[in-house]
């Protein structure tokens, strides 16, 4: 799999720190859980302010997994960084960039709760004059020197027009500024001006180049009222982007970002429900719909009254370019997890392909990743696409579990592509716990087998077909083991998945809310 050191997004650690996520007596606390809860906001501030390849704009971050902090879900191979501003009256803001190294990048802006407002994928802004954009089909990845791979994306302090919506899939028109002020949630400084806040991610960069795919962090050019042009330092001082202590860094209120620990324990630990709540067997996946997944008592959304839910990913600063597949699992039945499914067309990057060759490709990325609880929302492992070894039927292999706990035949040898199903659990208690994601990214405009083809919930079986993932658990490593190399990515790996009607499901049958 592939490692990065890097951090989790500015506003959650800083509003994580700030707020407090309300630790209640009696919940078995990980080691590490204590000090996330208890550091000061100073503390938050020098590590979350100024990191790895931050620069005076791009001031926060980068987000994403352990050793450093890890807040919002991050995913497999995904690093970003958080630029949050106030501008001169009449000022036009620009940000200046080299395309990277890497599969994908975007910038997006959000309100004060973590919305998105709008959002420009890599693939959409024109290059400079006499530059590329390596992210178009076909362009010479490595052929390019620095000077011809620039771009420029104005960020406008307007509403997002009504007629420019932001579509999620790929084939979108191309354009180089997106929208920051947001309709609600909107965020104002002590004097009333409003804040802006944008985030630049980069996926999966090429390997051996930093997170950053090798290129600097975009800076930012101003353009005052009078027609004068700052840069750099000055550009950054005018802008306040460039906190140089607590006081002067904008750290919203974002204590939706994390679940309090007695909300968690209460949703996680009802009454009358197995121990292994809220994990199901067979396995529950669904598709990230932003009413809460955790309700025992689901919408019964087969009333077509019922209106669909809203899945452009919540208020905890979603790539909305990505949506995901869940599910949730538990230890308490099987120390391994196996999923098996057929994967997604993607492009190719990771290992320095000379041409961006998305012809034919149905998906510019996807991945599985394993996670913590929403107490706190740490990224544990994951295995992105060009991880994962192809088996002769076409279908990849992943196996989650513990370091100790890892079967022998579990390696990319055996055709398994595996995830480390670390001991903390949901991070707060229950070592047991585990939330599965599968990420989609950017799917071509013609395919209906992805994440995004979703219409109601309850299609996601009939609306994937072979993509839909199977999952099944193994007592054991020896047990797992016992199929051999040969068969441990094979279809008899998946064999004797209880059904939900069977004697030995676990967590059904599911009641409806409303339900009598």
């Amino acid at each position: 799999m592939m490692k990065f050191v890097i951090r989790s997004g500015f506003a959650a650690a800083l509003a994580s720190a700030l707020l407090g996520t309300g630790l209640t007596s009696g919940v078995a606390e990980p080691a590490g859980a204590k000090l996330e809860q208890s550091a000061s906001p100073q503390q938050v501030f020098d590590e979350f302010v100024g990191g790895t390849l931050t620069n005076c704009f791009f001031k926060y971050g980068p987000t994403g997994r352990d050793p450093l902090n890890n807040r919002a879900f991050p995913d497999a191979g995904a690093v970003y960084w958080a630029a949050a501003y106030v501008r001169p009256s009449g000022s036009k803001v620009e940000m200046e960039g080299v395309y990277p190294n890497a599969r994908f990048m975007s910038f997006i802006s959000y309100d004060k709760a973590g919305l998105f407002v709008d959002g420009a994928a890599d693939y959409m802004i024109d290059p400079d004059a006499g530059s590329v954009n390596l992210f178009r089909t076909g362009a010479p990845r490595y052929a390019t020197p620095e000077a011809q791979r620039k771009y420029t994306v104005e960020v406008r302090l307007a509403e997002k027009p009504a007629e420019s919506p932001v579509v999620q899939n790929a084939g979108q028109p191309s354009r180089n500024h997106l929208y920051s002020l947001p309709s609600k949630n909107p965020w104002l400084d002590k004097n009333g001006q409003p804040v802006e806040t944008i985030l630049y991610r980069v996926y999966i960069p090429d390997r051996g180049f930093d997170y950053a795919g090798g290129e600097p962090v975009p800076s930012v050019k101003l353009t005052l009222a009078d027609g004068s042009v700052l840069r750099g330092h000055d550009a950054c001082e005018a802008l306040r982007s460039n906190p140089k202590t607590l006081e002067e860094s904008f750290a919203p209120n974002l204590a939706a970002l994390s679940m309090p620990m007695a909300r968690w324990k209460d949703l996680s630990h009802p009454k009358g429900v197995p121990a292994t709540f809220p994990a199901r067997y067979p396995a529950d996946w669904r598709a990230a719909y932003d009413p809460d997944q955790l309700a025992l008592k689901p919408i019964d959304t087969s009333d077509p009254k019922i209106p669909t839910p809203d899945k452009f990913g919540g208020s905890a600063y979603p790539n909305v370019f990505k949506t995901s597949l869940r599910t949730f699992i538990n230890r308490e039945l099987g120390k391994v997890v196996v999923v098996r499914l057929k994967p997604w067309k993607t492009v190719k990057t990771y290992d320095r392909a000379p041409y961006f060759a998305n012809a034919g490709t149905e998906m510019r990325f996807w991945s599985i990743s394993l996670s913590e609880s929403p107490a706190t929302t740490r990224g544990v492992d994951g295995v992105f696409d060009e991880e994962f070894p192809v088996n002769s039927d076409g279908y990849v292999t992943f196996v989650g579990s513990n370091e100790q706990d890892r079967p022998r035949f579990a390696t990319k040898e055996c055709g398994v592509g595996w995830a480390n199903w670390k001991n903390r659990g949901d991070g707060v208690g229950n070592p047991n716990f585990g939330w599965l994601s599968i990420g989609n990214m950017l799917p071509d405009p013609e395919m209906t087998e992805s994440f995004f083809a979703f219409k109601r919930p309850g299609d996601e079986r009939q609306v994937l077909g072979e993509h839909y993932p199977e999952l099944k658990y193994y007592k054991d490593a020896a047990a797992f083991d016992a199929l051999g190399c040969g068969g441990a990515a094979s279809q008899a790996a998946m064999q004797d998945i209880p059904r939900k009607e069977s004697a030995n499901a676990v967590g059904w049958p599911y009641v409806a809310k409303g339900a009598k």
